[in-house]
């Protein structure tokens, strides 16, 4: 079972939330937010953002969008890069 909030997702299994995960965001700040909304449920938070190779939709470097995701209380990150920019 899936359940959703504002880009936020938390998987069940058994009746127990296992994690929150926000996913495939442009901008960095978006990120930020997504994030914070899982962080509400006191679970880990997975979260990965589709980026180019100069950074998010603002030019916001891969090393800073991390560093952000980092700081705004994300357990995982993933930074895929598309190429297609």
């Amino acid at each position: 079972m899936l359940r959703r909030r504002n880009g936020c997702g938390a998987r069940t299994e058994a009746g127990f939330i296992e994690l929150n995960f926000s996913q495939y965001f442009e901008h960095v700040e978006e990120m930020e937010w997504a994030i914070e909304v899982c962080k509400e449920s006191g679970k880990p938070v997975a979260s990965t953002m589709c980026i180019g190779p100069k950074g998010d939709m603002h030019g916001v470097s891969a090393a800073e969008c991390a560093v952000r995701m980092a700081k705004a209380g994300s357990n995982v990150g993933l930074l895929k890069n598309e190429l297609s920019e």
